[in-house]
């Protein structure tokens, strides 16, 4: 059973990783206020790009 759900662990951080990179690169602190809280949201979204591809080369 474990097993089965590990296989689906690199697929569920890929979609989390490409949900957050989507809004730290399209959207602003206008359209969601929570954005203002991210420092640097171009560093973030570039260090969570190559989090996604890892993950999608371990997946």
């Amino acid at each position: 059973m474990w097993l089965n759900f590990l296989g689906l662990l690199p697929s569920t951080v890929l979609t989390l990783l490409l949900i957050a990179i989507a809004f730290l690169r399209f959207y602003d602190q206008t359209d969601f206020e929570f954005l203002g809280l991210v420092a640097n949201p171009r560093g973030w979204s570039n260090g969570l790009t190559v989090a996604a591809l890892l993950a999608s080369y371990i997946g």
